[in-house]
């Protein structure tokens, strides 16, 4: 069950620095088993118990827990189109309570791109054979 290999490692990685269920933190799992319909259901059941987090494994869930509550923090590791969802006010300023990591940050790779040419003279794209700056 790759779900249960996840939460495997998220222990791993808590104990690595210390931590360790039932001593210094409690866990209260919510499982949809693969039914969508259910999350919203299980995020409002999970608010209700007033946790101090709510770890998102997948974007609806965070949709469904930020539906739910606006004060509680919501952590979603793998973000995808959260100011579409309305998640986040933008990526350069989130606002809000929901966090996590963005699978893709529109223009980025292009800027990524800019970098690499401003940092390396005579670095070229391949596709075009445009130089970005001349040889001195």
């Amino acid at each position: 069950m790759a779900s249960g290999r996840l939460v495997e490692a998220f222990l791993d990685g808590m104990r690595t620095h210390g931590y360790v269920e039932g001593r210094n933190f409690e866990i209260d799992y919510r499982w949809a088993e693969g039914h969508l319909k259910r999350i919203s259901t299980l995020a409002e059941e999970l608010i209700r118990s007033n946790p101090d987090l709510v770890l998102a494994g997948t974007v609806q869930a965070a949709v469904a827990a930020s539906d739910a509550t606006k004060t509680i923090p919501i952590v979603c590791p793998l973000l995808a189109d959260p100011v579409q969802l309305g998640l986040i006010k933008s990526d350069a300023r989130p606002g809000g309570n929901v966090t996590g990591l963005l699978l893709f940050v529109e223009g980025l790779p292009g800027k990524q791109l800019e970098l690499v040419f401003d940092l390396i003279p005579g670095a070229h794209d391949d596709r075009t054979g445009d130089q970005s700056r001349q040889p001195q």
